[in-house]
Formats: C-alpha cells, sequence, structure tokens
C-alpha cells in the first residue's frame, strides 16, 4: 500500500498523580493537547496540507521542560502547516530535520537569555501523513507503536543509556533530544512508512511516563489496546503513576 488515505487520530495528555505539572504535550494537526484530549479525522480528499500527530516529553524539571516541548509542538505543526500536500517521503524528511534543527538552536538561544532556562529540552515522536508519504520522525525516549493483525510491535528505539548505581537502582540518560544540551539530533532521524502501512493498522505514540505507570508489559499491551488515546492513559494510570503521561492513537481507515 501507498500512503493512508483516510485515518483517525486522537490525543490525551494528563498531569498524573504525581507531579504538580505536565511537561508533556501532544500534537494533532495544528493543534496541541496538555491536560486534556482532543479527536480529529482526516481524509486525503479533504485536506489541503499534511497531518501531523505526535507526542513530546519535555526535560529539564524546573528549567522549562513545559516551554520547550511547547516551542518544539507549535514550530512542528506551523511548519508541517506550510507543506505542500503532495510532499514526497524525502521532502518531509529533509523538512523535518531543518525543523527539528531550527527548534533545537532556538531552545539553545532561550538558555543563553534565561539561564533559569539552560539545558531546557524535550523528545520527540511523529507522524507526518501526505498524498504520497508517511513517515516517522523520532528523538529521545517516547516511543512509537504498531498493531497489526493482534500484535503490537516497537517501531522506535530510545535513544538512551542505561546505568545502575550499584545499590540495584538504575535510571536512563538520553543520548539525543532536541535542546537539552544535546548538539546534534539523531543520524537516523526519519523512518519512511509510506509502503509499510495498511488500512486497519494501529500506531499508538507516547511518553515515557505511560511505561512508568503500567510497570509490566501485560499491563501495557492493556493500555494499549484502548480505542482511543483517553482509554489508554485511564488504564495506564489506574493504579497510579510517577510522570506526566500523554498517548497519541492513530488508525488508518483505507
Amino acid at each position: 500500500m501507498t500512503a493512508p488515505r483516510a485515518l483517525s487520530a486522537s490525543a490525551a495528555s494528563a498531569c498524573g498523580p504525581s507531579r504538580h505539572r505536565n511537561e508533556d504535550v501532544a500534537v494533532l494537526g495544528t493543534r496541541t493537547v496538555r491536560d486534556g484530549a482532543a479527536a480529529v479525522s482526516w481524509s486525503l480528499a479533504d485536506a489541503s496540507r499534511p497531518f501531523l500527530a505526535g507526542v513530546l516529553d519535555g526535560l529539564g524539571g524546573h528549567r522549562g521542560g513545559d516551554q520547550a516541548s511547547a516551542r518544539v509542538a507549535e514550530r512542528l505543526a506551523a511548519t508541517v502547516g506550510r507543506w505542500a500536500l503532495d510532499a514526497t517521503p524525502g521532502d518531509l524528511a529533509a523538512g523535518l530535520a531543518e525543523a527539528l534543527g531550527d527548534a533545537r538552536r532556538e531552545l539553545e538561544d532561550l538558555g543563553r537569555l534565561d539561564p533559569e532556562l539552560t539545558g531546557a529540552g524535550t523528545t520527540c515522536t511523529a507522524l507526518v501523513v501526505g498524498a504520497g508519504a508517511f513517515v516517522l520522525v523520532h528523538v529521545g525516549d517516547t516511543r512509537c507503536y504498531r498493531r497489526r493483525d493482534g500484535l503490537w510491535k516497537v517501531l522506535t528505539v530510545d535513544h538512551a543509556v542505561v546505568r545502575s548505581d550499584g545499590a540495584g537502582r538504575t535510571n536512563a540518560s538520553l543520548t539525543h533530544a532536541i535542546g537539552a544540551g544535546v548538539p546534534t539530533l539523531p543520524p537516523e532521524l526519519v523512518t519512511d512508512l509510506t509502503d509499510k502501512c495498511w488500512p486497519g493498522d494501529v500506531y499508538l505514540l507516547i511518553t515515557d511516563g505511560v511505561l512508568a505507570a503500567t510497570e509490566t508489559e501485560d499491563a501495557l499491551e492493556v493500555a494499549l489496546a484502548a480505542p482511543d488515546a483517553q482509554g489508554v492513559l485511564d488504564l495506564a494510570l489506574a493504579h497510579g503513576g510517577p510522570d506526566n503521561a500523554t498517548a497519541v492513537r492513530l488508525e488508518i481507515l483505507e
């Protein structure tokens, strides 16, 4: 199959029970979603621009993770919203690399102007759909899962290194992010999915807060099977959670 001709998408983002501020954000089309939910339908027949769906997890805590994720989400949505519907996968890959490179430099400039925001950054995992293109862009440890024929597959690799403190505890540090003092974007930033998608495929984009809340693979699969993004969060956070949590669900209809 070529690129999707019709799809439905939903997004939900929650602060979670253990945090005072939500540094996650989701994006659907030109709309950003934080502490709420949204749903849209998209069809090639009615579209004038490519469609964007993504999740971003702001880093830096008090140093402006919420600002970083919002700024990058808004820049990405505005940029994709200006592109031609018939952009090729190569066009989208080049444009996404340029847009996220510009966003990284913007965050660096922000830190120079306000020392409190030095080191602010964000992860980003997003899908972009056009008339003849369907691509995945990925930076950090947010993830993209795909369900086909009832089976889930992770399409992204976490840009993170897990270390042990010697006392049985582990922590992960990112090798790539947008900002956060990381000087480069990953070399394999964009994956072309144009000829690898089929009607009935479901794509789930999630921040690491969803993973942390579910804790086990079985609980994660139960959450991912929800019919919309809000359901994913409801099931993931049913027993609490240590972090912000955000999900985007995209289903290919034809």
